[in-house]
């Protein structure tokens, strides 16, 4: 099974659930040139327990990282300004996030069912 996904610096964009319901896999390292994360692009990865998001993404798609269950780190390297409904959703033991101060909006139910506190 698949423990690491490595996406070359020429992927921009990720579309809808494009690395979802991969189980197995613990990290992925994303290019620097990414500059979106749309709906569910990492929904039900349950082994994923971090993720660093490179500069260019500005705004978290709703149910982006919907149930990943072992989620408990995400770091932020840009200006992140909207979270976006649910995106965090079921990530039950997420509870280290580095807000940017650029963030102006988090969305209804983006962090419901997390261990995160405010």
């Amino acid at each position: 099974s698949v423990k690491e996904v490595v996406l070359p610096t020429t992927i921009k964009y990720l579309g809808r659930f494009a690395l979802s319901c991969f189980p197995s896999v613990e990290e992925i390292l994303l290019p620097a040139e990414l500059d979106n994360l749309n709906i569910g692009t990492f929904a039900y990865m349950d082994s994923l327990k971090s993720i660093t998001l490179p500069g260019g993404i500005t705004y978290i798609d709703n149910r982006a990282f919907l149930h990943c269950y072992n989620l408990e780190k995400v770091v932020f390297q840009g200006d992140v300004t909207e979270i976006d409904r649910y995106a965090f959703c079921g990530c039950n033991k997420l509870t280290s996030i580095n807000f940017p101060a650029t963030l102006k909006n988090i969305r209804k139910g983006a962090f419901a069912g997390t261990a995160f506190k405010k």
